[in-house]
């Protein structure tokens, strides 16, 4: 039996979804269309497929220290999400104690 090596060329590209997001730092799914956003400061927004909604999926900045290693650094969504809404992030106190961060779980309003 004689193995045959076949060379593909693989090209790959980057093209940029969206420009202007402050401080992005995690590109997140959940299983739909949409890609949100997690932006360092403290806010999630939705990139809808062609823009970037100007209402947040979640704004917690008054409870994110930031910035440097410190900010929201986290989002992900429970595998149910569609049926049960639940969501997770990542994110500095706002003490700053970097050893001190917290892992609460959300869940989505009715018109998100």
């Amino acid at each position: 039996m004689m193995a045959i090596a076949l060379a593909v060329a693989l090209q790959l590209g980057l093209l940029p979804v969206a420009t202007g997001l402050d401080m992005p730092v995690g590109i997140v799914h959940a299983g739909d269309a949409r890609l949100f956003f997690v932006l360092q400061r403290g806010r999630i927004v939705i990139y809808d497929g062609t823009n970037v909604l100007s209402r947040p999926f979640l704004d917690i900045r008054s409870f994110v220290s930031c910035c440097g290693e410190r900010g929201l650094l986290g989002l992900a969504f429970h595998p149910q999400y569609a049926q049960n809404g639940f969501f997770f992030v990542y994110y500095t106190a706002p003490n700053g104690d970097l050893t001190r961060r917290a892992l609460p779980r959300f869940i989505r309003s009715q018109s998100r």
